[in-house]
């Protein structure tokens, strides 16, 4: 294939000095938020980078250097007799603000105090981007034609047809804007590209390596992975995420009238099946009463199946809420509007 490296700014990782001073600002900043904040607060500063390249003796000779660098921070509070935490990361880009970190962190901390109850019952949920995020990551292997050929996928054999509601489009770009780890060869030497996944819910294709897409009679989609040199040969996703829409956040509340709006899910390594869709989460976030956001609420759980859930949605938010890459990967979403999910609470 032909390849033209994008103008991509050349990784440059932080140096000891840097990061130490980052991380003891942080933590200055996060104090000086509010006299809420207590003893176990903390916060740190990371640097990760890696050179890809790829020879062989028909003349390939690629080369990508990527990386990211990040800060971390994470409040204890104290208000009323109850403690409350919050945690943020964020990568290190021009802009930066490190008092609008930690004052986001704080007060996100502090509107858990005196989190309530609610009732079970099917209602309307608006997921928030992070947390759709992170339900998209766990069941991320679905998308993957080698999970399919091994009989681990529920989306084996559904190319071109709707597994979403029409309104929901799943991309996969090597190169988003943006992103951090960004790579325009995979690990077999094939170029990489943008393409949707799903596309106005239909499914349009799974993510091949070689091997994957010679058994399925398809090109290769140029998702071949692998963990180390000596790895086998897997499939990855490069920025994958549900498309935004076009709703601010107050207006997507506002659509939802009535119901709970979740900023926190818990147990994902233990309360999700990728096979089956099937999960069952605690949950955290606050209630929508009369389309606005309302009182704190914990303890409660979220029950469905990640494909039933991908054709439950209704209305997106018109931004996508990326996380920090793990790995080659990054996820992202906007907040998801969905009607008449099992909530179950006191």
């Amino acid at each position: 294939p032909s390849y033209t490296k994008p103008n991509v700014p050349a990784f440059v990782p932080s140096d000891a000095a840097t990061l130490k001073a980052l991380a003891l600002d942080t933590a200055k900043e996060i104090y000086a938020a509010s006299d809420t904040v207590q003893n176990g607060t903390a916060s740190a500063a990371m640097t990760s980078g890696y050179t890809i390249r790829l020879v062989n003796s028909h003349g390939l000779d690629l080369e990508n250097t990527c990386g990211i660098n990040a800060v971390m921070a994470m409040a204890v509070v104290m208000k009323d007799g109850e403690a409350e935490n919050n945690y943020a990361v964020k990568e290190l880009k021009d802009g930066l603000n490190l008092t609008e970190i930690a004052k986001d962190t704080v007060d996100e901390a502090l509107a858990k105090i005196g989190a309530g109850s609610i009732s079970s019952g099917k209602m309307n949920v608006i997921l928030d981007g992070k947390q759709m995020r992170s339900i998209l990551a766990t069941f991320s292997s679905a998308f993957s034609a080698k999970s399919a050929q091994m009989g681990m996928s529920l989306l084996a054999g559904k190319e071109n047809t709707a597994i979403a509601s029409d309104i929901v489009t799943i991309s996969d770009d090597p190169m988003r804007e943006g992103i951090s780890i960004q790579s325009y060869f995979d690990a077999e030497g094939v170029a990489a590209y943008r393409k949707n996944v799903v596309e106005n819910g239909v499914l349009k294709t799974l993510l091949h390596n070689r091997e994957t897409a010679k058994r399925a009679g398809v090109e290769t989609t140029g998702n071949a992975s692998k963990g180390g040199y000596a790895s086998p040969v897997d499939i990855s996703p490069y920025a994958f995420c549900i498309e935004a829409g076009s709703y601010t956040e107050d207006e997507l509340v506002a659509l939802a009238e009535n119901g709970v709006y979740i900023t926190e899910i818990k147990g994902l390594h233990a309360g999700a099946n990728p096979v089956t869709g099937d999960f069952s989460l605690e949950s955290a976030g606050f209630v929508i009463r009369d389309g606005k956001k309302s009182e704190a609420v914990k303890s409660f759980t979220i029950a469905g199946n990640f494909f039933e859930l991908l054709k439950s949605i209704t209305a997106l938010s018109n931004e996508v809420k990326f996380g920090v890459p793990g790995g080659k990967t990054t996820f992202g979403s906007p907040d998801v509007l969905i009607k008449d999910m099992s909530v179950a609470g006191k």
